[in-house]
């Protein structure tokens, strides 16, 4: 006899943040990130991953997937903006000097973590399709909302189709199967 009220399966259902995917998919070991093994982790083998020390992170630690991709795009925008601004100043007076060098270091740190986030987004996105973990094995996203109205039936049907598909598809890993179910 099972007690409807016993419910063991809600405490492990999570929301998949940015720093879970990041722990999960990249990997992060004593606060740092260890970027060596992604296809673009030859500029940026090891990166600090705190909270404390970057902006993006402390913003988008607990966001999710879609909310990320559009504060790293915001965050490519605007250092392409202060990138453009720096390099477009003439540096011709002592105060262009003196204001160049006293931006230099939000500069730096809007670009370190520009670079950083950059490997990490690509890296989870190459993850996510090499595990098929945003598609049921197609092109379809199985977290979208029009992927279950075309399998009709509503969001129940749309899993099921997903899970029958991940259960008998070799491709997905054990872990894999978990998480989509």
């Amino acid at each position: 006899i099972v007690d409807r009220r016993d419910d063991a399966i809600t405490p492990c259902l999570q929301q998949w943040t940015y720093q879970a995917m990041v722990h999960e998919l990249v990997g992060i070991e004593h606060g740092r990130v260890n970027l060596s093994n992604t296809v673009d982790g030859k500029k940026i083998p090891r990166a600090t991953f705190s909270a404390a020390a970057d902006e993006f992170l402390a913003e988008h630690a607990y966001a999710t997937w879609n909310d990320v991709l559009d504060g790293h795009a915001a965050l490519l925008r605007r250092y392409k903006q202060l990138k453009a601004l720096q390099d477009s100043h003439v540096k011709a007076t002592l105060a262009d000097m003196r204001r160049f060098v006293e931006g230099y270091a939000a500069f730096r740190a809007l670009q370190t973590a520009t670079e950083t986030h950059t490997v990490v987004v690509r890296e989870i996105d190459r993850q996510f399709k090499a595990r098929h973990l945003l598609g049921g094995g197609g092109s379809e996203s199985v977290f979208s909302d029009q992927a279950a109205l075309i399998y009709g039936g509503g969001h129940s049907a749309h899993w099921k189709v997903v899970l029958r598909a991940a259960a008998h598809d070799s491709s997905y890993k054990a872990e894999d199967r978990l998480r989509l179910a």
